[in-house]
C-alpha cells in the first residue's frame, strides 16, 4: 500500500473496476464505457460518446467525470459544439464514468497488481500508468447523484479507518492570500506546461 491503510469499500471499488478491465481483454472489447451507480447522464454527454466512436482518436482512457479539471493550453480537440477533449493540466481523481479501449485496459492491467491505492489514484493520479494516453472531456457533461457522498460505502469504513490510524481528514482552511495566489501561479504554470504522466 502507498501511504495509507485502505479501507474494504476502496478495495472493493478498485476490485470493480479492475475486473471490468478483464473482461475487456478477455473478451477482446474494443471500447468500454464503464459508470458507476450515482453518475447522472446528460444529452450532450451522449452525444459526446456518439461522436467519439465516430471520430478518428487515438486514446486510451478518457475521463467523462472527474472531480476538478484544469485543461492544459494544448491538444484540445472539439468533439460538439459545447464540448471538447483536453489533457489535465493537474492531477486529477474520479472514477464515476469514463471510456477505456482495449489497449487501455492491458495497459491499467499491467501494474493493478498488487493493489497499492485507491482506483481513482492508480489510473489518474499520475503514479504508474504515464504512458495511458488519457483525456478528459470539458467541461463535464456527466454530473453526480445529490446524495452521492452520503451513499458512499467507501466513507462508512474509510473515515474510521483513518481515525484508527491516526492520519487526520483535510479540512477545510481559512483562506490566506498569500498562499491563494501561489496555488493560482501553480495553476497557470501547470496549464502552460503539463505534468510529464499527462
Amino acid at each position: 500500500m502507498r501511504g495509507r491503510p485502505m479501507a474494504d469499500g476502496e478495495l472493493g471499488c478498485y476490485l470493480s473496476h479492475s475486473r471490468i478491465w478483464e473482461k475487456v481483454v478477455s473478451e477482446n472489447i474494443a471500447q468500454a464505457l464503464v459508470i458507476e451507480s450515482d453518475a447522472v447522464f446528460t444529452d450532450e454527454a451522449i452525444e459526446v460518446i456518439h461522436q467519439i466512436e465516430q471520430k478518428d482518436l487515438n486514446w486510451d482512457l478518457i475521463m467523462l467525470y472527474y472531480r476538478e479539471c484544469y485543461p492544459a493550453f494544448g491538444k484540445r480537440r472539439p468533439i460538439t459544439e459545447n464540448s471538447k477533449l483536453v489533457r489535465f493540466a493537474n492531477k486529477s481523481a474520479c472514477t464515476t464514468a469514463y471510456l477505456v479501449t482495449l489497449e487501455g485496459a492491458m495497459k491499467l492491467l499491467k501494474k493493478a497488481y498488487p493493489i497499492k491505492m485507491p482506483v481513482d489514484d492508480y489510473m489518474t493520479g499520475g503514479y504508474v500508468n504515464k504512458n495511458t494516453n488519457t483525456f478528459a472531456v470539458y467541461p463535464r457533461t456527466i454530473h453526480v447523484t445529490d446524495d452521492a457522498l452520503e451513499t458512499s460505502t467507501i466513507r462508512e469504513d474509510l473515515f474510521p479507518l483513518m481515525e484508527k490510524e491516526g492520519i487526520k481528514r483535510r479540512v477545510e482552511k481559512s483562506k490566506q492570500p498569500l498562499k491563494e495566489l501561489e496555488k493560482s501561479l501553480r495553476r497557470f504554470i501547470k496549464k502552460i506546461f503539463p505534468p510529464a504522466w499527462l
